[in-house]
């Protein structure tokens, strides 16, 4: 009963009325990406590539401990360090199914700018959907259905002074061409 009650309770954490505020706060700047969009579209110049962003994580695939992005429970063995506490803590808050909708829905939209309309594959016409977040201070790099999750941080000077963090890198996402940058 103790896990049931803690797995609801972290679920309203990170859908619940917060999080309902923040993904509020989002749509205006929803609302310009899609005129942009749809300007791009009009002028016949539709974006080959796609960058959105966030500073909370989007999905709870893109928690520091999450090890294997096709997997659709969080294994706890993937918790095999000194901060196992901590990082439960963080899981228990982090990651929002309602910025994950936000982006995927625009991705949507964006991808139905390419030839072939809303189905066609965005890999095959030359772009590549990429969500940067923050918040967890970890890097990460991996794909999850369509969209590739970055977060690159700078974190804090301690950090990097633990081992925690490598030093700060520019990290590029797509080269002069305009063709996605392998991660």
């Amino acid at each position: 009963e103790g896990a049931a009650h803690h797995a609801a309770a972290s679920a309203h954490h990170r859908d619940g009325a917060i999080a309902a505020h923040f993904a509020r706060l989002n749509l205006p700047q929803l609302a310009i990406a899609r005129e942009q969009l749809s300007a791009a579209r009009e002028a016949g110049t539709p974006a080959t590539g796609l960058l959105s962003f966030s500073h909370f994580l989007p999905d709870l695939h893109c928690l520091p401990d999450w090890c294997d992005p096709e997997a659709e429970q969080f294994d706890q063995s993937w918790i095999a360090h000194g901060a196992a506490r901590k990082a439960a803590l963080f899981a228990s808050v982090a990651g929002s199914s309602r910025i994950d909708a936000q982006v995927r829905a625009l991705a949507e939209e964006w991808r139905s700018g390419f030839p072939g309309g809303e189905h066609s594959d965005a890999g095959a016409a030359g772009g590549e959907h990429v969500h940067v977040f923050g918040h967890s201070h970890r890097p990460k790099d991996f794909e999850l259905r369509g969209c590739r999750y970055v977060h690159n941080p700078v974190g804090k000077g301690t950090e990097r002074d633990w081992g925690v963090l490598p030093e700060p890198h520019f990290l590029r996402l797509w080269d002069e061409h305009g063709q996605a940058v392998p991660a």
